[in-house]
């Protein structure tokens, strides 16, 4: 029995230490996968990107905007870092894990909407997190933001489910092109529905201490709001208190609200995948668009 007891100990003790280990290896590993999510996040944690213009939001921003095609019209170096069914606290820090090896970007264009300043119920794809959570920086950053339960921040192995996994070591064909993605899908549905903007006083306050933070930094902000097809645009209740709210709040460092909620884009339902996201055809159009004008803002601010 004693016997017994000594080899079931040393099982729980090597147990204990290759569990662990083998987390560590798996997790690095899950890092390279061509899933776009994690391919966005291995980019941002690994690499030195030194963007000078950022894109900042959702995924009005992830899916909307090609840097490469404001690279060809600004000749700048700019990159997406638009995450999908994220709100502002999230999108502020994945900003801050990006600033902690990164140099400070000259612009920010932060992609805002109506969705912006409100909690979201459910996070999107919980799993693109998992590979990361051995990165103190992550963890200081996500933690608080997103809940994981204990056994998923402290048992080895436990958060990589057999759905998650196979869903992150399955092969996709490398599709982020410096963070933007884009959207292979024609809308074919012509169900509208309106929706309400609001704001939460939390994520309120954040969204004005970011704004302070990056003006106090030298960091010029444009405010965008990306396309969306239009006849949804019109259904957004207190879509007026909306445009004043954003307005006011870029007075004071004259940030510009670039609105391209009924712009020509909007406007014709080829462009889109949903109401809310282009395709790529509509992403392509925009981003030339949105070049121009951020072009011409430019060549304002150095006269």
């Amino acid at each position: 029995m004693r016997l017994f007891l000594k080899r079931f100990l040393l099982f729980l003790l090597l147990l204990a230490v290759s569990l662990p280990v083998f987390d560590f290896l798996l997790s690095k590993l899950l890092q390279q996968s061509s899933r776009p999510s994690v391919e966005g996040w291995y980019n941002l944690m690994s690499k030195q990107i030194d963007a000078d213009l950022v894109i900042v939001g959702s995924s009005r921003a992830k899916n909307h905007i090609d840097p490469v095609i404001l690279d060809s019209v600004l000749h700048t170096n700019a990159y997406n870092l638009g995450m999908s069914g994220t709100r502002f606290n999230l999108q502020t820090a994945q900003y801050e894990l990006y600033r902690s090896h990164n140099k400070k970007p000259e612009v920010i264009v932060f992609c805002i909407d109506v969705f912006s300043l409100i909690p979201i119920d459910r996070v999107a794809q919980r799993e693109q997190y998992f590979p990361f959570f051995w990165d103190r920086r992550f963890r200081d950053k996500i933690f608080p933001i997103i809940h994981f339960s204990l056994a998923e921040r402290f048992i080895p192995l436990y958060r990589y489910y057999p759905g998650e996994l196979l869903g992150m070591l399955r092969l996709y064909p490398k599709s982020l092109r410096k963070g933007f993605f884009a959207i292979d899908k024609q809308w074919d549905s012509p169900e509208i529905n309106s929706v309400l903007f609001e704001k939460e006083e939390h994520f309120q306050a954040l969204f004005e201490q970011f704004v302070e933070d990056a003006s106090k930094e030298g960091v010029k902000l444009v405010f965008v709001l990306p396309p969306m097809y239009y006849e949804k645009a019109r259904r957004i209740r207190a879509l007026d208190e909306m445009l004043d709210y954003y307005t006011e709040i870029g007075k004071k460092d004259s940030i510009p609200l670039l609105n391209y909620y009924f712009s020509d884009i909007s406007k014709d339902s080829t462009n889109f995948m949903d109401p809310n996201h282009l395709n790529r055809k509509g992403a392509e159009a925009f981003s030339e668009v949105l070049a121009r004008d951020l072009l011409e803002w430019m060549e304002r601010q150095q006269h």
